[in-house]
């Protein structure tokens, strides 16, 4: 068992520990450039050649779309629940501590725990997430919900063509599943080198607030997953990667929100890094469960 999670856990750390010394020692890392190319271009294309390629049936992907829904808005509730009872601003930390890192972290934590098609699922999980996160973050944030700027976004555009293949049955051309999978598999040692980069930056805050809402909010990623799973009688690969989407540290965006809208960016800075830091224990032992439970 140690060996398979060093074998998981291996190719993660060290494709984020390059961007980690590449932003701490050589130079300064092109992260905005990175992120510019992956949101464009590498992460629709992997999101896009995984819907198509994948060996899963339309209930699957639906399931898991429906119950990363649930698992979202159950984190909002329970972060607006917790803010509002310990005099927390709901405006400072639903658009932030609400939502875990589902692609950065998770897709490949997936693809290296379980398989090609364990991260097609992880990819319907992140979607569903980063559509939520890119519509009610901004919004809460602002005061101001602009649902249609989404449909201009790469992200979902990829969804929208990749419909007619999954619901037509259409073949999908040879040429256009290669060149989708060539950039595609660009997308996760860019994301991992792009999270190891943004860790670099950040700094933990010794105040008591930062620490024990990073904890709560992971903690709460954890139940939520493991909730649902229980209450939708799920189980298989499914279970595993709703289990493992669930239970992910602060998502990388969140930082950016907090920076852009003046909602505490070095707080949300320190909560990052505490959630990533204390999920280096807590994905070893869930990994470990899924392992012996499903």
């Amino acid at each position: 068992m140690l060996v398979e999670l060093i074998t998981i856990m291996s190719p993660i750390l060290l494709c984020a520990l390059v961007g980690f010394i590449w932003e701490k020692k050589l130079q300064d890392y092109p992260a905005e450039f990175v992120t510019r190319i992956g949101m464009t271009i590498t992460i629709p294309c992997l999101i896009f050649h995984g819907l198509i390629s994948a060996d899963l049936d339309i209930t699957t992907l639906k399931t898991v779309g429906l119950v990363a829904i649930a698992c979202v808005f159950t984190c909002m509730a329970g972060v607006a629940l917790v803010t509002h009872f310990s005099g927390l601003s709901p405006r400072r930390y639903l658009p932030t501590l609400s939502f875990g890192n589902a692609g950065f972290l998770g897709i490949p934590l997936c693809y290296f725990a379980f398989g090609s098609d364990a991260a097609t699922l992880a990819i319907v999980f992140f979607f569903v997430s980063a559509v939520i996160h890119m519509t009610f973050g901004p919004g809460i944030a602002s005061g101001h919900f602009h649902p249609r700027r989404l449909l201009k976004t790469p992200i979902v555009m990829a969804v929208v063509c990749a419909l007619p293949f999954l619901f037509l049955n259409l073949p999908s051309p040879r040429w256009l599943l290669n060149t989708t999978n060539l950039l595609g598999q660009a997308a996760i040692p860019m994301m991992l080198m792009s999270l190891g980069a943004a860790l670099a930056d950040f700094q933990i805050d010794s105040r008591k607030r930062l620490i024990w809402l990073a904890l709560f909010r992971l903690s709460l990623g954890i139940i939520v997953g493991f909730g649902f799973v229980w209450a939708f009688g799920l189980d298989g690969l499914i279970a595993k990667v709703v289990i493992i989407e669930a239970s992910l540290p602060v998502a990388i965006m969140s930082y950016a929100i907090a920076e852009q809208y003046d909602l505490g960016h070095k707080e949300m800075a320190g909560i990052i890094l505490v959630t990533t830091l204390a999920s280096l224990i807590t994905i070893p032992i869930i990994l470990t469960v899924l392992q012996m439970q499903f």
